[in-house]
């Protein structure tokens, strides 16, 4: 019986130790596990994260862009306008100079009025004449 109860303790012992060892090993399988799962879950988040950054550098790229889009619609407004103006001082211009130029023939011409009448007042019958008899000479 001795025998049989050394053998036993034995056994007892060894199925301890086993047990020692397979509750040492689930919880080393369960640490590692937890360890996978929040590495999984951080991966995951490191990805929201990313596609987060991604869209919001996407929305900057876009901004960008119509920002681009509105400067060069400025500048071509801004040298439409200056083309306006340009065109407007020349129309100016040219109606000034056609104003001059049309003074300039009405004083010619009252000049040659001018010079006409003196002409007929110096002719033979001078002022006192008749229409007539001045279509006559």
């Amino acid at each position: 019986a001795a025998a049989a109860t050394k053998e036993f303790e034995e056994i007892q012992a060894l199925m301890t130790e086993v047990l020692d060892k397979e509750t040492e090993a689930s919880h080393k399988y369960r640490q590692l596990s937890d360890q996978r799962a929040a590495a999984a879950q951080r991966e995951l988040d490191h990805r929201q994260q990313f596609l987060e950054e991604q869209r919001k550098l996407n929305m900057l790229e876009v901004m960008a862009l119509e920002h681009k889009k509105m400067q060069e619609l400025e500048q071509k407004k801004k040298e439409a306008t200056e083309t306006a103006e340009a065109a407007k001082r020349n129309l100016a211009e040219q109606k000034r100079r056609e104003k001059e130029a049309l003074e300039a023939t009405r004083k010619a011409l009252d000049d040659a009025r001018q010079m006409g009448k003196s002409d007929k007042r110096n002719s033979v019958g001078g002022a006192k004449e008749s229409p007539a008899k001045r279509q006559a000479l």
